[in-house]
């Protein structure tokens, strides 16, 4: 498993965080039908509101936090609302601490938060059609994190 730095940062990304993501989310839709973005969206940033303080290494930029998704046009950016209801949002909240056990193994430090949606991003850019429902041909470029 290697690990890379993000263009133009500091940022590291690795394959161990990214597969946390995407077998969490093979798991949580087997069986059941395909996520919709909005929810993943909503639960993802409760999940950082409720945990990301232990998981991150600075928790001050979670303060109020709501994420926005930017897609590949023609697609319009997502904004975080609040999740309907807590399932998604309970297991991404255990992904983070795995996250955070694959950053203090490999690399001896927590994650920055911005190394967290670096890894979502990353997990999701692919074809999203593994794991959404509406989201046929769309493209996630990048998550970051607004306060709100």
């Amino acid at each position: 498993m290697g690990w890379w730095t993000v263009d133009g940062s500091t940022d590291e990304l690795g394959d161990g965080p990214a597969d946390v993501i995407e077998s969490q989310l093979d798991l949580f839709v087997m069986g059941t039908p395909k996520l919709s973005f909005q929810y993943f969206l909503d639960s993802a940033a409760a999940a950082l509101r409720e945990v990301g303080a232990l998981v991150v290494s600075d928790p001050a930029s979670l303060e109020k936090v709501r994420l926005r998704a930017r897609f590949a046009s023609p697609a319009p950016e997502l904004v975080s609302g609040e999740p309907t209801d807590t399932e998604l949002q309970g297991t991404l909240s255990s992904a983070l601490f795995r996250i955070m056990d694959e950053y203090e193994a490999g690399l001896g430090r927590m994650p920055r938060l911005s190394e967290v949606l670096g890894t979502f991003a990353f997990s999701l850019s692919g074809p999203s059609e593994r794991f959404f429902s509406e989201s046929k041909g769309l493209r996630l470029q990048g998550l970051v994190a607004e306060r709100g």
